[in-house]
């Protein structure tokens, strides 16, 4: 996984997002968030209606590949930390929007379009973040779990070991053309953010190293 937060204003309230770079399906709005525009339109009533049941059920069987397909991962509630609440879909907060007001479903139509839009694309045909890569090999593997234990095989380093955001890089300097640097960045905002992808000869090292 590799989340990106940010925050959007939307008159005096922040809005809190996360989106995985390596997956489109975890993009998630902060529904606490929202909820603080207009208190009289809690989560609690939201998810309630029958409409948001149905929609729910709806959200998994779509098909679309920015939305999830597991009816699990449609709401996220996170107890601590800079990211407590509760958490909804691309779908859902836009729908949750929408039943608020049609100015604040605009907005979010908007913030969402806006991220999708500028997420880093990548050559499908040569380039493949770490998610896509998993798919290819043996094992029940994350993207946590597959880069620390390259760098337990020494394949792979980290050049920020204490940083949340760790950069990484491969231990041998021959072996650089394995991956290539993309950037991520959000338009109208000053951040931007710089990951590694693998290359079609990288990923076929990866499957050489754990299809044996």
């Amino acid at each position: 996984m590799n989340y990106v937060n940010n925050t959007y204003q939307y008159g005096p309230t922040k809005v809190r997002t996360i989106v995985d770079l390596d997956d489109p399906k975890e993009f998630y709005i902060c529904a606490s968030d929202l909820e603080k525009i207009s208190p009289i339109y809690t989560v609690h009533s939201y998810l309630e209606r029958d409409d948001t049941k149905a929609l729910m059920e709806a959200i998994p069987k779509s098909g679309c590949k920015n939305q999830p397909v597991d009816g699990g991962r449609l709401i996220k509630t996170v107890a601590e930390g800079a990211n407590r609440g509760t958490w909804f879909c691309r779908a859902l907060a836009i729908d949750f929007c929408r039943w608020i007001s049609p100015k604040l479903f605009v907005w979010c139509e908007s913030v969402c379009n806006r991220i999708a839009s500028t997420s880093a694309t990548t050559d499908k045909k040569s380039c493949y973040s770490t998610t896509e890569v998993i798919k290819f090999l043996e094992g029940d593997w994350n993207v946590k779990t597959l880069l620390s234990d390259l760098e337990e095989k020494g394949v792979i380093k980290f050049s920020q070991a204490n940083s949340r955001d760790k950069k990484w890089t491969m231990c041998d300097r021959s072996k650089l053309r394995f991956i290539k640097e993309k950037t991520f960045t959000i338009k109208d905002t000053n951040f931007t953010k710089q990951y590694n992808v693998w290359t079609e000869e990288g990923k076929n090292y990866l499957i050489n190293l754990y299809n044996k």
